[in-house]
């Protein structure tokens, strides 16, 4: 198997696969099944392999137990070791079977070990037989059920089609009950746990996964494959930063390892890391410049970038071949909701999202982040119900946790969102987005020594983000700093981006006490950002409370245009229509 492929099954649901294993030592004298071996550093190894019970040995009758033991083990060392073994023990003239059994441990390194170099020579086999054949039926996407499970070969090889393309739904449940029979047969089988874990990943079981790896683990410590997977176990977790140290560890000895890279490029953009997942995004792209899933991840970087255009770019030309995929519809609504600024459209997108994947947690997060911004329910469930359906499968997700604070935030429930948002400051080591959230909170608690403390931290700590000014400043004004809050705005003011602008000149209103000087400042914030939605609410305010009905409908028809879905500004502005008598 190529690692493309392999690539493509340690993320299910993220799915992805490839490992490098170490080099193998070449193979001892085969006198007994604790197989020795010369290290190239010259120390001795000593593989220690239970020798097969014969009661379940079929065509391979005529091939030493200890040669099968090592085949049956079916790690990169051992399949190399029981090759070395057939070839001394045939005297350089290989019998019919262990020509087949040579070809069996040849096609097992190149599907499942895919980085394990063969230095071997491997004589063709022309023999009709049950192995090789499951084995081609693997590599063509069918689950093998016809051959008489005979032997241990023949109960575990069918698993090998979790290699190929073939759906998992397809063939899951009786590959599991093959690999069930096998452990029986033999429970220390490093093949045999690895397709088990592999199996169990691609049904999101990763508990389980874990566990068969690890027992996999027992017998091929050094496996790189094996250590890829569990840094793609990790990643399904949820454990984002431990998968990208543990991937970027590996990475140091296997630069060109598909899934690693695959690996380190998600897990760098799940932790916000954009600028390391760009680069590692660009190294899959450059050795498969096809992968449809990376081009789209690309998209999303381009997007972090601002780079609207390129990313628009690029998921026009994915939607020629697959608009329906689950990553596709996620890049999309975020397209839509930042570049078009349409919620409404953005909705729909993810709509479609949640009805063909309701259960994936990618679009889950994605539904309630939309419903959330928009105030409106997505597929009939709130945010509140859509980052709980996330949390109920990971317990410690931090985007959905953000989100159940906001909602919290936004309904006056404050105190809940004090308590949940400060044990998430401990368990997320306080990234910036949790401490801006913690922040406003105190301010609506009115703790505004606390809010102060944090805000003037954070400032401290990064004076040039411009995310943090906005955060700072906004608690120097609610707090009543305003000669501090003044000065800061008016120093920040020339060199501030257009959006900061924006929020700088709406602040100062706030902070104007006559009407000449708060019409100044709110129209320059508009003209700074036309779709600032503080301002233009803030002049509905003003000429509702001057009676202004039909100016007071101008701006907050705007604000409606940016937020269609906001029942609160939806019922305002059918106040204002029958006050009109619209």
């Amino acid at each position: 198997m190529n690692l493309k492929r392999l690539a493509m099954i340690a993320l299910a649901p993220l799915v992805f696969f490839s490992c490098a294993s170490t080099p193998s030592p070449s193979a001892g004298d085969g006198k007994d099944a604790n197989s020795k071996q010369e290290s190239d550093g010259g120390e001795e190894i000593v593989t220690s392999i239970p020798l097969p019970d014969n009661s379940y040995r079929s065509y391979f009758y005529s091939i030493d137990t200890k040669i099968l033991a090592q085949v049956e083990n079916g790690s990169p060392d051992s399949l190399q070791q029981a090759s070395s073994l057939i070839y001394k023990n045939s005297k350089g003239t290989l019998s019919e079977k262990e020509t087949v059994l040579m070809n069996v441990c040849k096609q097992i390194i190149e599907t499942a070990w895919p980085s394990k170099r063969i230095s071997w020579e491997v004589p063709a086999s022309q023999a009709v037989n049950p192995y090789t054949a499951i084995l081609q039926s693997a590599a063509n996407g069918i689950y093998d059920s016809t051959t008489e499970r005979t032997d241990f070969l023949t109960t575990v090889l069918p698993a090998m089609v979790v290699f190929s393309k073939a759906n998992p739904k397809t063939y899951y449940a009786k590959a599991k009950n093959d690999l069930d029979k096998a452990l029986a047969m033999r429970p220390d089988s490093v093949l045999a746990n690895y397709l088990m874990s592999l199996m169990e990943i691609t049904q999101g079981k990763s508990e389980s996964a874990a566990a068969y790896l690890k027992k996999a683990e027992k017998g091929a410590s050094s496996c790189v494959e094996l250590k890829a997977v569990e840094a793609a176990i990790q990643y399904n977790m949820g454990n984002y930063s431990r998968a990208l140290s543990q991937g970027e560890l590996l990475l140091a000895s296997s630069p060109q390892n598909s899934l690693l890279l695959k690996i380190c490029a998600t897990a760098a953009l799940k932790t916000g890391n954009v600028d390391k997942a760009e680069n590692y995004v660009l190294r899959v792209l450059q050795n498969e410049p096809e992968n449809t899933n990376f081009t789209l991840y690309r998209a999303d970087i381009l997007m972090s970038k601002n780079d609207y255009i390129k990313a628009s770019s690029l998921l026009d030309a994915v939607a020629k071949t697959d608009s329906t995929s689950k990553l596709y519809l996620i890049e999309r609504t975020r397209l839509l909701r930042e570049w078009n600024k349409n919620n409404s459209a953005a909705s729909q997108a993810i709509a479609q999202a949640l009805q063909k994947y309701p259960e994936d947690v990618d679009v889950l997060l994605c539904a309630a982040s939309v419903a959330s911004e928009s105030s409106s329910p997505i597929a009939g469930k709130s945010a509140m119900e859509l980052a709980n359906k996330v949390l109920a499968k990971l317990p410690e997700n931090v985007q959905a946790q953000r989100i159940i604070i906001s909602e919290h935030y936004k309904a006056g429930r404050y105190q809940e969102a004090y308590q949940m948002c400060s044990k998430l400051i401990k368990e997320d080591n306080g990234t910036k987005e949790t401490f801006f959230a913690y922040i406003d909170i105190c301010i609506a608690l009115k703790n505004n020594a606390q809010a102060m403390e944090t805000a003037s931290k954070l400032y401290s700590a990064y004076p040039e983000d411009e995310d943090v000014l906005r955060s700072y400043i906004n608690m120097l004004v609610a707090t009543g700093k305003r000669e501090q809050a003044q000065k800061l705005i008016n120093t920040k003011l020339e060199t501030a981006s257009g959006k900061t602008k924006s929020f700088l000149y709406y602040q100062r209103s706030l902070l104007a006490t006559g009407e000449d000087e708060i019409f100044a400042d709110l129209r320059a914030s508009l003209t700074a950002n036309p779709r600032n939605k503080d301002a233009l609410y803030r002049f509905y305010r003003i000429y509702y409370n001057k009676q202004d009905w039909r100016r007071a409908q101008y701006y907050l028809k705007q604000v409606v245009a940016i937020d269609p879905r906001n029942s609160e500004f939806l019922a305002q502005n059918a106040e204002l229509d029958a006050l009109l008598g619209r």
